[in-house]
């Protein structure tokens, strides 16, 4: 069969009857017709059934297969594409159901995607493309938006694991028993120890010209007089210990005598 001649016949019956997803009569999806993963962004776009999608990247994965081999860059790129149709979640329910066979090829693309030089970790660099993709200010805040939409009608459902009280004690034991008490264990018995500069925590004293206390609170010599002034007027009628007010005055004598 010609994959690619059946996939241009059905991006012009998709051009031609010029849907959209307020015209459309079903359940539609937007499509590329030349598609990003292998020329980026741009305006060739249709709407297809959901089912019509998914026979779409199934062809086009068929036709690079064909052409340009298993584990050529732009079989692994369609091949990435066709898999993810075929998985589907509660907020994609509307996407076409593949039957067993379908299921079986969109697997085997996305295995084949990954032989050989295709595999992310053989790339130039060899970074995974997750953490360029977390880098990006725009899709952080797409996701974000999404994840707490999704957190919310969880919530708002009463479908929110947080709600379950057994959850919730599972929760705080996995964390008495687990990191919490690894850390206490790591820090119990150890003192504070300071050489005037820098601090740090041990069983022992750490060398010479080391006292067992805590550094006072740091000052701020690059604060201005007002803003210095402001926060000792911030602080009056506050229990301070008498570490904190010396530091306190320290500072401020600091500003006036840069007056």
């Amino acid at each position: 069969m010609n994959c690619l001649k059946h996939y241009l016949k059905l991006m012009r019956k998709a051009e031609q009857r010029g849907w959209t997803k307020a015209t459309a009569p079903c359940y539609v999806e937007k499509h590329h017709v030349f598609i990003k993963a292998i020329f980026g962004e741009n305006d060739r776009v249709v709407y297809l059934t959901a089912r019509e999608h998914f026979i779409a990247h199934m062809l086009l994965w068929n036709a690079c297969r064909k052409r340009y081999g298993v584990q050529h860059r732009k079989t692994a790129k369609t091949g990435k594409a066709f898999h993810s149709m075929s998985m589907k979640s509660k907020y994609t329910k509307e996407r076409h159901v593949p039957n067993s066979r379908e299921f079986e090829m969109a697997r085997i693309a996305n295995s084949e995607s990954m032989l050989g030089d295709n595999h992310w970790s053989k790339q130039e660099g060899a970074v995974s493309p997750f953490v360029e993709l977390n880098k990006d200010p725009v899709r952080a805040k797409r996701i974000g938006e999404i994840n707490g939409k999704r957190e919310k009608e969880r919530w708002v459902s009463g479908d929110h694991p947080w709600q379950t009280p057994e959850f919730v004690e599972g929760k705080i034991q996995r964390m008495v028993e687990g990191q919490a008490a690894e850390m206490g264990a790591k820090t119990k018995g150890k003192l504070w120890w300071n050489n005037g500069v820098e601090q740090t925590r041990a069983f022992e004293c750490p060398g010479e010209g080391w006292v067992n206390k805590r550094l006072a609170f740091p000052v701020n010599t690059n604060r201005s007089p007002e803003a210095t002034e402001n926060r000792r007027k911030a602080q009056i009628g506050k229990k301070q210990s008498a570490e904190t007010k010396q530091s306190i005055s320290r500072g401020v004598s600091e500003a006036r005598r840069k007056k």
